[in-house]
């Protein structure tokens, strides 16, 4: 009976939200009683209980351009550019436009860049698709 009660508890909550155990409240009947008790533990079980999402995108909006160009930089071949663009700002040693110099660390920036949204795009659809599907659960 207990069991019943707080499936039925559960049904409540995801059909009608929050609202679910104080809308049985006023019920005098001992089985409503009982199953306003049961929705209201399981919404504070509900709220302890860990989210049983998985994420497997590398970033957020906030995050991506400090973590995409500190995964850029990590590239020996970027810090090289880098390090041209630094020279080329000393002026015994400018040897072409500071700003022509820029050009190709940026376009290879830029482009890593896309290609990194795109990837992290797909992996948030996938795992939307993934969390949003149905899934069997073994109870004893």
């Amino acid at each position: 009976m207990r069991k019943k009660i707080v499936v039925l508890a559960r049904e409540a909550y995801f059909q009608n939200g929050d609202d679910a155990a104080a809308r049985f409240d006023d019920c005098g009947t001992s089985s409503q009683n009982a199953f306003a008790k049961a929705a209201s533990e399981w919404v504070k079980s509900r709220d302890r209980m860990k989210d049983n999402k998985i994420r497997t995108t590398k970033y957020t909006i906030l995050s991506f351009l400090p973590k995409n160009l500190f995964e850029q930089f990590h590239r020996l071949a970027n810090i090289y550019f880098l390090i041209l663009i630094g020279i080329n700002f000393v002026p015994q040693a400018n040897s072409i436009a500071k700003e022509v110099s820029m050009f190709p660390l940026i376009i290879v920036l830029t482009m890593q860049a896309v290609k990194d949204i795109i990837e992290d795009y797909g992996r948030h659809k996938s795992d939307k698709r993934i969390n949003n599907s149905q899934s069997l659960r073994y109870s004893r």
